[in-house]
């Protein structure tokens, strides 16, 4: 299943006693826990009793652990965050509050504005799409005028919450040669003021990516605060038991990859990570698949490295993760799908907060994925209203159809899409289960949040469930997820996270004790 013990560096050996440990291996395995775990060279030689344990024990072989009576969950995979561009200082200097309307933003943007690093323009994020475009809707000021006051002098971007949009200024407009006589291109838009072709601040989707590449093109300092930016990131996502994930949008043209790269190089990589690179909409197809090519290392890292490039975030032999929000963007990237006739593929589908109720089975049809994200509030039955205001009252009702698609058999994963939702995965853990008659058990949720998440990665013969043979990847837990009240799953809090048999996160002190025989 696994790496040979050849081809592996040594990490020793290690025997957990008294645990209560859910091997997500078997039909039963949320009733039938284990006690004991050994690992050897980051490899499970064995999952059962404290007796079986026993069995592999050879005086100075084994460091010997009492997890006293902590329970232990195979390693989280999260198959959809932004860890890179989470924890970069570069792209949020402006914390810009959903609440403020963008007049109220002025003083708070002038008085972050100075604090920019890496980069000669002015970036921020935060501030609510809704709130901007009530604004307009209004007759309020331009959005372009607006910034103008509070970055007179430099070029300026303002990323909303949901980073499919950007507010900019006319010295960040002129910059990237954006006026009226422009026209939109493939996959962007541009907005104008009413009556007239002049743009008005707000460009959506790819207008907004094409014009944060200008702001943040490779040198020597982005290099430097993408890397200290990653190393942020990985230092939090250990914290919540996380040992597998997808970075879901790499921008290769702003060298995300090459941070990636370098903490292989360093060995400072303490997860299994996948790069789905961005592709570009206004790009030749020729040029760009040329070059993804390039980027591609196939489906199988390097035995020293937990680092694959080989998905493909696509809004338009790859595994595309391809992101479709509506039912009709659902509809036809089934069809999409359908159509290529390939085999082999583990496409991924994520968003998906509302889907036709003639596509729900086709997910498990077609062999694709469905990745949910349901950290954030709104998802649950208590936020439907703003939902309800959107679309109506009959869509709303089946908003992040999870449960609909998990009943017809479909390979189905949750996830965080962090920083737009809380990294935590027991808040989504939590909420999967809150969620009225979309809700799924707790077995479920655990399952997409790990085996599910394996497949998805195509790992799942390596690390997602505790059997003999796979890599030691788990999570150690402060309560017994499976038997506490629903309400406080999202308050657990990780103990010791290892990563191929290697402790890379303890809590507090010595924790796990050494114990003997």
């Amino acid at each position: 299943m696994a790496s040979s013990k050849a081809s592996r560096k040594s990490s020793g050996g290690a025997i957990y006693l008294n645990g209560n440990i859910y091997t997500v291996a078997s039909s039963d395995w949320d009733t039938q826990p284990k006690n004991a775990m050994v690992v050897q060279d980051g490899l499970i030689m064995s999952v059962g009793s404290d007796e079986d344990a026993r069995n592999f024990y050879k005086s100075g072989e084994y460091k010997m652990y009492d997890l006293d009576g902590a329970s232990v969950l195979p390693g989280i995979h999260d198959v959809h965050m932004h860890p890179l561009e989470s924890g970069s200082e570069v792209g949020g200097t402006c914390e810009l509050p959903r609440d403020l309307s963008p007049e109220d933003m002025i003083g708070l943007i002038k008085k972050q504005a100075p604090k920019q690093k890496g980069t000669n323009w002015v970036l921020g994020h935060g501030y609510s799409i809704e709130m901007m475009l009530k604004h307009i809707e209004s007759g309020g000021r331009s959005p372009r005028k607006i910034l103008d006051e509070a970055v007179p002098n430099k070029p300026a971007i303002m990323m909303e919450e949901t980073s499919h949009s950007v507010w900019v200024n006319t010295r960040a407009l002129s910059l990237a040669g954006i006026n009226s006589q422009t026209a939109d291109r493939e996959g962007g838009i541009i907005m104008r003021e009413k009556g007239t072709e002049e743009p008005n601040g707000i460009l959506f989707e790819n207008e907004g990516i094409e014009i944060m590449d200008i702001a943040m093109a490779p040198s020597a300092k982005m290099e430097k605060y993408n890397y200290e930016g990653l190393m942020y990131a990985l230092d939090q996502i250990k914290k919540y038991g996380i040992t597998s994930l997808c970075d879901a949008r790499v921008y290769w043209k702003q060298e995300h990859h090459k941070a990636w790269q370098k903490a292989c190089t360093d060995k400072k990589l303490t997860v299994r990570a996948i790069l789905g690179f961005w592709v570009y909409s206004h790009m030749c197809d020729e040029e760009q698949i040329e070059n993804l090519k390039e980027l591609h290392t196939g489906y199988h890292c390097d035995d020293n490295c937990l680092l694959r490039q080989n998905q493909i975030k696509y809004e338009k032999q790859f595994d595309f993760h391809i992101h479709a929000i509506g039912d009709r963007a659902v509809h036809e990237v089934l069809n999409a799908i359908e159509n290529t006739k390939e085999n082999n593929t583990r496409h991924r589908m994520t968003h998906l907060e509302l889907i036709d109720e003639g596509d729900l089975g086709r997910f498990k049809d077609l062999g694709v994925v469905a990745d949910f994200q349901v950290s954030g509030d709104y998802t649950l039955p208590c936020g439907r209203h703003s939902t309800e205001s959107v679309v109506g009252t009959e869509r709303a009702e089946n908003f992040v159809p999870v449960k609909s698609v998990a009943d017809t058999g479909a390979t189905v994963t949750l996830s965080s899409d962090w920083d737009v939702s809380d990294l935590n995965p027991f808040i989504g853990i939590q909420h999967a289960v809150e969620r009225g008659h979309q809700s799924v058990s707790i077995k479920q949720a655990i399952e997409m949040y790990t085996i599910n998440g394996a497949y998805a990665m195509r790992q799942e013969n390596i690390v997602g469930s505790l059997e003999n043979g796979k890599e030691a990847d788990f999570v150690v837990i402060d309560s017994d997820v499976m038997k506490i009240p629903s309400s406080k799953i999202s308050k657990i809090k990780i103990k010791m996270t290892v990563l191929r048999g290697d402790i890379i996160y303890r809590h507090k002190g010595k924790y796990p004790k050494s114990a003997s025989f």
